[in-house]
């Protein structure tokens, strides 16, 4: 029953191989499966790397050992990136199409309103393991597109003993870790408390958070008992993505300030499991979530408001600093109760199956609010005395129902056929208590209520042939799906656009994205070799992006349809007389499948095109084949382990990344200069389509000092690259640094989101 990925044939650590590997292939824990066995080319982090990065945000260890994930700093801070499995995204972002699934030792961490995960609030020391299990796995439910990240944490029997890490850095960061495990089988106890804070490395960007985990073992006969309670608060700043004119000046710099996110989350869960003959186990898990999220958003006024005719400050200039502000304020109520039951049998050493029955209930409640004013010297807020404006008022309910089957079937000791399927039934539901309501843009009034339900039978199969420990041949095929959430079906109307997260508009009926995956490719070990190739594609139908509006900042959900993500995954590694190397290398080819127009005002090939509809409506035209943004083509990763002697640990991470595409050039055609549309209106753009590759260099160290005190290092970015992780086509209305109140002085430029610059961490560990 233990969850064993340490040796999956891509990781390499200071270890001696082991003999045996063993995963679970559910989110709730089962007999065991043999990675071997498993048809996929599952990645993994053990406990080593976990435990010799404290203050480190679970998101960076991610990035940094698995192959095919990368990070894209949207928000700007540590504990708030976009995280980026094979071209399918996990982030904290309204807007970001979702499409990995995230489990804590069988429980979702998705969030119901928009299926985002909050990085910051999953408690980081208490990780054990992190496994993420690729492709459209239906039995991992929706949302399933690209993969799940499943962890687990430690318990009183795993993590024995107990140590307080204390540790500093620069920019201010500072970190308090603690955690202790005491018990046996019959009744064990684990806790960890981690206190994180730091200045930033840009202006006005300081955060802190605070996390708790407890969790309580124990057994009575054949039945194992698990309570497990979380808590975690933090004050985040994160001041988003800047034009490229003042990257070049000072990459410290903001473009307003202050962007403000405060998180607060608590949960109870217990899981119980019986073990019959030795050769069944039921296992069932019930958990309630709280989290409340409220978010501060200094911005220039985009704000549309027919009700008390406020629009746009580019619509309506006073060419004055008044009224071209907007402070946007947003409190988001999120309660999330699941409940599930799985049943595992091993009918015979040639059959096994799983059973499993899930329900998920979560409940939303969103308010938002706006207040006009200006900007002060530093491009923050300065208020007018004006009132704040409520101008969202929502409340949603999802509820998901799930039966799910898992059968492994073992015809020879050479083969062995997996066959899986599960059934999903969701039901979205909305209501609108704005007051008054927001006319339409097409007559009457704007109404978020819906109430939609999305069914679905998703079933996949895979096969691997392993004749000896060298090598072992894989393949599957597998169906996923991902309804809109509430935040996608308020936000899907292109008559009457949104500014994310400030506002919504009307709701029409989305379609549910469905991908389809298939895999295949081999791995194997030789003495203390290590190697893996894997294939795979992905096609999504109805994919779900958040495309422009013909403003800068308004935008919709819309179905576009297919997209193809497909790619090459390769690994190499090997481990010898403390010396041990893991060289991975990702190809993501991920492209839009088939044509469609979108408007995107700020790129150079709008209008452009003889099948744009209107000069007015800023379009321009997307292929098929065409990149989508976001998602570097390749990505290199080599990490490097040293034991000089007993007591030393010696490591380094060298990470690269390709050219990617920034958002708003869907199409791939814009292009810094002047540019003349069809109807001969003549306009200017800065900066490129496109970001430039990078690569990063990291070192770590450890020293033990006799039984108890602990010596740990870290310089990440050791050369102090200057790169970008991603960015967006814009207008900034701070032309050169400074507040321009003539709307046709504002720039249409590239946007880009700076990587951190070198920084040092050392932390002093005491075992108790």
């Amino acid at each position: 029953m233990a969850l064993c990925l340490a040796c999956l044939p891509w990781h390499v650590s200071a270890q001696s191989l082991p003999g045996v590997q063993i995963l679970d292939a559910a989110p709730l824990p089962g007999l065991g499966v043999n990675a071997a066995e498993y048809p996929g080319n599952v990645q993994s982090i053990p406990p080593g790397p976990l435990h010799a990065a404290p203050g480190q945000p679970i998101s960076d260890t991610l990035s940094n050992h698995l192959p095919s994930v990368h990070l894209t700093d949207t928000q700007n801070n540590p504990l708030q990136p976009d995280l980026f499995f094979r071209g399918f995204a996990s982030s904290p972002l309204l807007g970001t199409p979702q499409g990995l699934s995230v489990y804590l030792d069988g429980k979702r961490l998705n969030e119901p309103f928009g299926e985002t995960v909050n990085w910051d609030l999953v408690p980081r020391n208490a990780i054990a393991r992190v496994a993420v299990m690729p492709g459209s796995n239906p039995v991992y439910g929706l949302n399933t597109l690209g993969g799940a990240i499943v962890m687990r944490t430690k318990d009183g029997l795993t993590a024995p003993g107990g140590n307080l890490t204390l540790g500093a850095g620069s920019y201010g960061r500072q970190a308090l870790e603690f955690e202790h495990g005491q018990g046996t089988r019959a009744f064990n106890t684990y806790v960890a408390a981690n206190l994180w804070r730091e200045d930033g490395w840009r202006d006005y960007s300081s955060s802190r958070l605070a996390q708790a985990f407890g969790k309580i073992n124990w057994q009575a006969g054949q039945a194992q008992h698990t309570l497990t309670l979380i808590g975690a608060q933090s004050v985040l700043r994160g001041n988003g993505l800047v034009p490229l004119d003042l990257l070049a000046t000072r990459r410290s710099q903001i473009y307003t300030q202050t962007d403000s996110t405060e998180n607060r989350t608590g949960s109870i869960g217990w899981q119980g499991r019986w073990v019959g003959d030795g050769k069944s186990m039921v296992v069932a898990d019930v958990s309630y979530r709280a989290t409340r999220t409220e978010q501060i958003n200094p911005d220039v006024n985009q704000i549309f408001d027919a009700r008390f005719g406020r629009t746009p400050y580019e619509d309506s200039p006073t060419f004055a600093n008044s009224s071209i502000a907007s402070r946007n304020r947003s409190a988001l109520d999120q309660n999330r109760f699941n409940a599930a039951v799985q049943w595992v049998r091993m009918w015979d050493p040639k059959h096994e199956s799983t059973f499993g029955l899930a329900y998920d209930l979560g409940r939303i409640d969103y308010r938002r609010n706006y207040e006009l004013g200006a900007f002060d010297s530093s491009r923050g807020f300065s208020s007018e005395g004006n009132l704040p404006t409520e101008i969202v008022n929502l409340q949603g309910r999802t509820s998901t129902q799930s039966v799910y089957a898992l059968h492994l079937w073992r015809p020879s000791p050479l083969w062995t056929f997996t066959a899986a399927a599960r059934f999903n039934s969701a039901r979205v539901i909305t209501t609108d208590h704005l007051d008054p309501a927001l006319p339409s843009n097409t007559g009457g009034f704007v109404s978020l209520a819906n109430d939609y339900t999305y069914r679905k039978l998703n079933p996949s199969l895979g096969l691997t042939y392993s004749p000896s420990q060298a090598w072992t041949a894989y393949a599957s095929v597998s169906q996923s799906t991902r309804t809109p959430s509430p935040i996608e079906l308020a936000c899907a109307d292109r008559f009457n656009p949104c500014l994310l997260p400030t506002s919504m508009a009307a709701d029409p009926f989305l379609k549910q994205v469905v991908t389809q995956t298939i895999e295949a490719g081999l791995r194997g070990q030789f003495q203390q070799w290590r190697w893996s190739i894997t294939g795979f594609q992905a096609n999504n139908q109805d994919d779900i992006l958040f495309v422009s509006a013909n403003n800068n900042s308004l935008a919709y959900f819309d179905n576009v349809g297919k997209t193809q993500r497909r790619g090459l995954e390769l690994g190499l590694g090997q481990q010898r007389n403390g010396f041990g190397w893991q060289l991975a290398y990702s190809l993501i080819d991920a492209r839009f499948g088939e044509d469609f127009l979108v408007v995107s005002p700020n790129n150079s090939s709008r209008n452009t095109s003889p099948l744009a509809s209107s000069p007015e409506e800023d379009e321009i035209a997307v292929r098929k084949g065409n990149r989508l943004p976001g998602i570097p083509r390749h990505q290199l990763k080599l990490l490097l382990n040293y034991k000089p002697a007993p007591s030393v640990a010696l490591g380094a991470e060298i990470v690269a990344f390709g050219d990617q595409f920034v958002r708003g050039n869907e199409n791939n055609a814009h292009q810094a200069g002047t540019s003349v549309d069809q109807a001969g209106n003549v306009r200017s753009f800065d900066g490129p389509g496109k970001l430039a590759g990078y690569a990063v260099v990291n070192l770590r160290g450890q020293w033990s000092i006799g039984k108890h005190i602990e010596v740990l290092g870290r310089i990440t970015n050791l050369f102090d690259k200057r790169y970008n992780t991603g960015g967006v086509l814009g207008e900034t209305a701070f032309a050169s640094g400074n507040l321009q109140t003539d709307p046709d002085q504002w720039r249409k430029t590239t946007f880009a989101s700076p990587g951190a610059p070198r920084q040092f961490w050392v932390a002093l560990r005491y075992r108790f």
